[in-house]
């Protein structure tokens, strides 16, 4: 097998992998980004509605606007689309999957910016067929801003998020519209989205429900649904679930550093660093979902930790190292940690140094 060094392998090309590269490419690092996508950009690219780039280009664009740009801001480094990433190994060794076949890169430093992915219809345990038109808000996306096909023109949507109440704006672009959305809750995640689809729009959310069953044998008719004790079956051509998110940690799992129980994504400390010092994570792949503006301004900070991890100005990782932790507290009420250049937000999973037991 093929083998290659690079000072920092990015593993994802959305806007928190490509914020990163940018920076990265800056300190003067050799920076390769591995997208296993044919495009770079993220979700951002089947995203057709405005409110993209405020955080970190003082712009505001629709999401294949600033993908374009997030794309034109890495030109020169070293990204490679089509390109998977198979094994995450440990001291920076990740394996991969390319259009010439596998090979193997040796990385000085590994940042890992894999993502989010909403839950689809089996994961939930919905009872039914599995007939065409059951999607996820992604794959709707998917299918009006990339292929300009769509795939169901009257759907039911799952979920009260934001994200759920935008699948209006991406089925007007087509000329369709939601029958309604489905709220397993006693209340609406977003209440006003909920009373400006009701008031504008003329689309209900339903508030109490559970879905019974999906009908339809090679399409889907209807769903059944109990809704507050009562059970009824509502007509529709598809079912859009939203939000539910997952961290897309599958080379975690499989690897020495493992998930956090909580947040199924990687535990990291302040700098982003994982439970091995050559690995670090940035992005939704520790959360649940966060806007791409954040993403990006996250993956800036985590490439400037790593620049001064290369220069040595990081506090070192013991896996229950209490008198690190103290340390770095003490750090932090001095500003010290001004020197790092770090801009909010900062990592959220523990100070730097401590990890809780593997799992």
């Amino acid at each position: 097998m093929a083998r290659e060094t690079a000072d920092l392998v990015i593993v994802g090309g959305g806007p928190t992998g490509l914020s990163a590269a940018r920076e990265a490419a800056k300190g003067g690092l050799q920076v390769v980004v591995l997208e296993r996508e044919s495009e770079a950009g993220g979700a951002p690219r089947y995203c057709g509605h405005h409110g993209f780039g405020m955080w970190d280009f003082g712009r505001v664009w629709t999401g294949p606007q600033y993908a374009q740009r997030l794309r034109s801001a890495v030109n020169g480094i070293d990204l490679r689309c089509g390109h998977a990433v198979t094994t995450l190994a440990s001291r920076g060794f990740v394996e991969v999957s390319g259009n010439r076949g596998p090979y193997t890169i040796e990385a000085r430093r590994v940042l890992m910016a894999t993502g989010v992915y909403e839950k689809p219809s089996a994961a939930r345990l919905i009872s039914g067929g599995r007939p065409f038109g059951l999607l996820t808000t992604g794959a709707l996306q998917r299918f009006v801003y990339l292929e300009n096909r769509l795939p169901c023109r009257a759907p039911i949507v799952v979920g009260s998020e934001l994200i759920a109440y935008s699948t209006i704006l991406t089925l007007r672009h087509m000329g369709a519209k939601p029958v309604a959305f489905l709220e397993c809750g006693d209340h609406a995640s977003s209440a006003l989205a909920s009373r400006v689809s009701r008031l504008v729009f003329g689309i209900r959310t339903h508030k109490g429900a559970r879905i019974v069953a999906v009908e339809g044998g090679s399409a889907v008719t209807g769903v059944t649904v109990e809704i507050q004790g009562h059970v009824r079956t509502l007509p529709c051509d598809g079912l859009v679930f939203t939000g539910d998110w997952v961290p897309e940690a599958t080379l975690f799992r499989a690897s020495h550093i493992g998930v956090d129980p909580v947040t199924k994504g990687p535990t990291v400390d302040a700098y982003y660093r994982t439970r091995d010092p050559h690995v670090f994570a940035a992005g939704n792949v520790l959360r649940s979902a966060r806007s791409s503006g954040s993403c990006a301004v996250e993956g800036r900070n985590a490439a400037r930790a790593i620049l001064a991890d290369f220069q040595g100005r990081l506090p070192s990782v013991k896996p229950h190292g209490i008198e690190e932790e103290v340390g770095v507290w003490k750090l932090r009420r001095r500003g010290e940690n001004e020197k790092f250049c770090f801009a909010a937000p900062m990592a959220e999973h523990g100070p730097a140094g401590m990890f809780p037991a593997h799992t």
